[in-house]
C-alpha cells in the first residue's frame, strides 16, 4: 500500500495536482487538528431542531424513516412519524442519513 501511495503522489506531482491539505498532513505523518464528530453533530442538531423526517440507511440494506429525537457518540434515537414508537440505532450499523 505504501508503494501505491508513493506512486499516486508521484503521478499527482507529475500532473501538477496538489494534494488536498488533509492528504498532505497524512503523507507527512503530521497530526491534523480535528473536531471529532463536528460535521455529524451539526447535521444531527439541524435535523432535531427542524423536526425533519429522516431516512436512515442501515448496512444490512434496510432503512428506517422517522424523526431523530436524540443522539450521542454511539447511537441515535429515532421516533416513528406518529411519535408512538421509538427505536435506538447504533451508529456503527448506519450506512447513510438523509432528510426526506
Amino acid at each position: 500500500m505504501v508503494n501505491n501511495q508513493t506512486a499516486m503522489q508521484k503521478a499527482m506531482k507529475e500532473a501538477g495536482i496538489k494534494p488536498p491539505a488533509y492528504r498532505e498532513g497524512m503523507a507527512n505523518n503530521k497530526k491534523l487538528p480535528r473536531n471529532r464528530g463536528a460535521l455529524q453533530n451539526r447535521i444531527f442538531e439541524n435535523l432535531i431542531n427542524d423536526n425533519k423526517l429522516t431516512q436512515i440507511g442501515l448496512i444490512d440494506g434496510s432503512s428506517l424513516i422517522g424523526i431523530i429525537a436524540a443522539y450521542d457518540e454511539y447511537c441515535i434515537l429515532i421516533q416513528s412519524e406518529s411519535g408512538s414508537d421509538s427505536e435506538l440505532v447504533f451508529k456503527h450499523s448506519i450506512r447513510s442519513v438523509k432528510p426526506v
